[in-house]
């Protein structure tokens, strides 16, 4: 009976695939005991699929070295548990990214490139619809208080969706001209819903791709990617020595100096959780320093007042970057670092052969993570993407591949 369980479901993996990621977002999204329970039982489901197909995830590592750099991050991230005050919330949270990792490998195994786009601009879509239902009959979900409302939540929010829309929709291998205008007009909207970060994120993301790919015609591919490795490894060596000696002067400056209305309160944001952190190289514990509908979180406690009560509903830095540096501390930036320089190297790689898709969504998650955050965070439609698109190993690309 499991067997063949089993075999039905490895015989339509698309849809087990959409079935879970939709799962996951209406988890996040209305968290309603109803949709927990659908979600804990498509997780086990999802798990069983994963571990009867142990050969499937040992090829995808073999084929795909890069695997093993986010694998890497996230033995940090489940060494960090033990020293987490919550070590229970920790390890649930971890649960879905260690999932997430088994997943992407398991895709990329068993899913053609061309399957895999179908895949995710259905995920996309229904995406887009779950969230316009929410604004239109939900709006009081993520009322903050003093001023945020429930709609300026879900702006971000929208705004976020319509730019992973836009960008992976432009660089399809399927887009057509159309496709592409479409494309063009959900940036557009973007800008008049006031959603700046998704404006100016997409924009860069479709404009840099298709401005690098005609300065390729000037300069020979080896050279480019000798430039990008030689910068990225300047760069790396130089925060490297600056950090350790000037680390105390770093973070004053953004805790005491960074002003706190900088990107709309992000400032004192960053400032708070900056000022909150116990332990700089080895963090707070995998997604333990916030602490939403757990207990107070640490922010909170030191920051609530008739002026900051919207604390109480942070789940985040609305920083990429500096949430790793509270849940892995330095050691875990560094692992994460060095899979975004694996995953530069991979997405040239696969520019070289005309496909630009894995660098549009490589940017598309850098840039994002300054203004939010999608490192390792929950079910993040951005990471997910991220992983799927810059981690295979596009040096053997297969029949499916050679015409993107």
């Amino acid at each position: 009976m499991y067997k063949q369980l089993i075999k039905k479901v490895n015989n339509n993996q698309m849809f087990m695939f959409s079935l879970l990621f939709f799962s996951f977002f209406l988890h996040l999204q209305l968290r309603t005991p109803l949709n927990g329970m659908l979600l804990y039982i498509l997780l086990s489901l999802f798990s069983a699929l994963l571990l009867a197909n142990a050969k499937s995830l040992k090829q995808s590592f073999r084929k795909n070295s890069n695997l093993n750099y986010l694998l890497l991050l996230n033995v940090w991230a489940f060494l960090s548990i033990s020293w987490s005050e919550i070590s229970v919330l920790s390890l649930y949270r971890f649960y879905y990214q260690f999932l997430m990792l088994l997943s992407v490998a398991h895709i990329l195994n068993c899913l053609s490139y061309k399957k895999r786009e179908k895949v995710l601009l259905v995920f996309f879509y229904v995406l887009l619809v779950i969230d316009l239902f929410t604004i239109l009959f939900i709006p009081s979900l993520g009322q903050m208080g003093n001023g945020i409302s429930g709609l300026h939540y879900h702006k971000n929010q929208l705004g976020g969706i319509l730019a992973i829309i836009s960008v992976f929709s432009y660089f399809s291998s399927q887009s057509t001209i159309k496709e592409k205008f479409f494309s063009l007009i959900l940036i557009v909207i973007c800008f008049f819903i006031g959603a700046k970060t998704a404006f100016f994120t997409a924009s860069i993301c479709i404009l840099m791709p298709l401005l690098l790919k005609h300065v390729m015609y000037y300069f020979k591919f080896n050279s480019l990617l000798y430039v990008v490795k030689f910068l990225s490894v300047l760069l790396l060596f130089i925060v490297f020595i600056l950090v350790p000696f000037y680390i105390e002067n770093i973070l004053d400056y953004f805790v005491y100096d960074l002003p706190p209305e900088i990107l709309t309160g992000r400032g004192a944001i960053w400032s708070l959780a900056l000022s909150s952190l116990d332990s700089f190289y080895v963090g707070e514990g995998f997604s333990s320093f916030w602490q939403v509908d757990e207990s107070v979180s640490v922010v909170a406690e030191s920051a609530v007042d008739n002026e900051t009560m919207w604390f109480l509903k942070i789940e985040q830095a609305h920083n990429g970057y500096i949430d790793m540096l509270l849940s892995l501390g330095a050691v875990g930036v560094f692992f994460l670092m060095l899979l975004i320089y694996k995953t530069l190297i991979n997405s040239l790689i696969t520019f070289k052969y005309g496909n630009l898709q894995p660098l549009s969504i490589w940017l598309l998650t850098i840039l994002f993570n300054f203004t939010e955050t999608s490192f390792m965070y929950y079910f993040s439609p951005v990471w997910f993407v991220f992983l799927l698109y810059t981690i295979p190993a596009y040096k053997k690309l297969d029949k499916d591949n050679l015409h993107v």
